[in-house]
């Protein structure tokens, strides 16, 4: 009796055990879908850089870039407002233009945005600059693509599945990315008391 509950503990933890690796591998492989609840504050920091670019275009030539910054993106669900904070320098060229996009892996990339960010964004077009601003995150419609309803453009952003390019005049398609990766907290908003 008690070699075949040993046993039958044994192969309880054994399946266990595989069910986690097959979880592990879905969430791996972009099976797992995280959606975030109402009333979080979401956030991203991340790193751009020349080679998180060249990663991402496999099937084009490699750049040379010593151009690098950093980026915070914060998004509260409720109230659906995108904040975005981003940093660079030593770019090669002059920014042209600043996109979110996705989904795509750390080493794939897409022409799909996922949001654009506002024209009167005022983008400091120097090698080395910032841009800062907020805007409320729509659904996207763009040609060639289906209708992005804001809440998929969030499950593609919980679960890492966009980056951050910066083109320039160096570079069209690209000088610099960041893959924007997990949030790092998913806290509640602040209250107002009243």
């Amino acid at each position: 009796m008690a070699r075949w509950f040993r046993s039958s503990r044994f192969l309880l933890a054994l399946v266990a055990v595989l069910a986690g690796l097959v979880s592990l591998s879905r969430a791996q492989m972009g099976g797992l879908v995280v959606e975030p609840s109402a009333g979080q504050r979401l956030v991203w920091e991340f790193v751009l850089d020349a080679k998180q670019r060249n990663d991402g275009r496999p099937n084009e030539p490699a750049i040379e870039s010593r151009g690098s910054g950093v980026g915070r993106l914060v998004y509260d669900t409720s109230s659906k407002l995108l904040q975005y904070e981003l940093h660079w320098s030593d770019l090669e060229g002059e920014v042209t233009g600043v996109e979110l996009r996705g989904p795509a892996r750390a080493h794939q990339s897409t022409a799909r945005r996922l949001t654009e960010f506002p024209s009167n964004t005022e983008i400091s077009r120097a090698r080395e600059g910032h841009m800062s601003g907020e805007h409320v995150l729509r659904e996207q419609v763009q040609p060639g693509f289906e209708r992005l309803p804001t809440g998929s453009i969030l499950i593609v952003l919980v679960n890492s599945g966009g980056y951050l390019s910066i083109q320039t005049t160096a570079h069209p398609r690209g000088e610099i990315r960041g893959n924007v990766g997990h949030a790092i907290s998913a806290e509640a908003p602040p209250t107002t008391e009243p």
